[in-house]
């Protein structure tokens, strides 16, 4: 066993189990993490606001990386959607997602940040 905070070491564990405040988020093999992620949305460039795209995106809620911003695909939300909210100049477009995003949302999103 064995504790990191860093998305790299993921690729060595057998297993990863995400934790918060409230307890243990989620526990399985990298790659079935991974796949229990919703579909990934990935915004860059264009100015800073992005308000009008959280409704689109799981817990109103997207993660800031330079002038990248990641977010999860809401149930009733589609790509086309997050498309249209976004601000002018803003490439859009679906990504895999990476063991950040899956931190992100296990630990942050989906209610899980409280």
């Amino acid at each position: 066993m064995a504790t990191s905070h860093r998305p790299v070491d993921a690729a060595f564990a057998d297993r990863i189990a995400f934790v918060t405040g409230d307890g243990v988020t989620a526990v399985d093999a990298p790659d079935s993490l991974l796949d229990g992620v919703p579909e990934t949305v990935r915004l860059v460039g264009g100015p800073a606001g992005t308000d009008a795209v959280e409704p689109h995106v799981v817990d109103g809620r997207l993660f800031h990386h330079g002038d990248e911003r990641r977010g999860f695909l809401a149930a009733d939300a589609t790509l086309a959607d997050v498309a249209a909210a976004a601000p002018q100049d803003t490439a859009v477009e679906t990504v895999e997602p990476s063991y950040t995003d899956a931190f992100n949302y296990y630990v942050h999103a989906a209610g899980n940040d409280d």
